[in-house]
């Protein structure tokens, strides 16, 4: 939910529970908010008016958003030839960049994920690891960005838009018991 939707959300879930409040109060017969706002003349008539439209709109809005598809992300990559369609799934598309990433050696932990852009039709990757060995880091992550894109484009010949490495610390196992010396 981007930043815009999740303010009209908050500001109409905050409208919503005041005016809601004065409903109740009012039914009960605990406070007449409505009665005391309309007595105070006819500007505050269109006021309340005002804020009753402004809670209507949010809701047209909320209710068309909640329909339309949020992510701008598709399930398999499509390629029209002149015979027909060809698709590859999205489980193919990060199987082939496991595969491609564990030709290289000092990764462990690969967890790949991929999104194909509705849009553009173009995949981009991120791939997490866990670094061990002399390799050094920055080189390795680089090198790994390299060959994924190039083995992608060439084996399944879909468009690599981005590959983002992401390096994260090993965790040592809690379960095993440290050695003291």
């Amino acid at each position: 939910m981007n930043g815009v939707l999740r303010f009209f959300v908050a500001l109409f879930a905050l409208i919503t529970l005041v005016v809601s409040i004065g409903i109740i109060l009012q039914i009960t017969d605990v406070y007449n908010v409505f009665d005391e706002i309309l007595a105070l003349g006819e500007p505050y008539f269109w006021v309340l008016i005002g804020i009753f439209s402004f809670l209507v709109l949010i809701s047209l809005i909320l209710f068309i958003a909640s329909f339309r598809r949020s992510e701008s992300e598709i399930g398999s990559y499509h390629v029209s030839t002149e015979i027909g369609e060809i698709g590859i799934s999205k489980q193919s598309i990060e199987s082939t960049a496991l595969k491609s990433a564990r030709t290289l050696d000092g990764m462990r932990s690969l967890e790949i994920r991929s999104r194909i852009s509705r849009d553009s039709n173009r995949v981009s990757l991120d791939i997490t690891y866990t670094p061990f060995g002399p390799n050094p880091v920055q080189q390795n992550a680089k090198e790994l960005q390299d060959r994924v894109k190039k083995d992608l484009e060439s084996w399944l010949e879909v468009a690599v838009s981005e590959v983002r490495v992401f390096v994260k610390q090993s965790q040592p196992n809690q379960n095993k018991r440290q050695r003291v010396i």
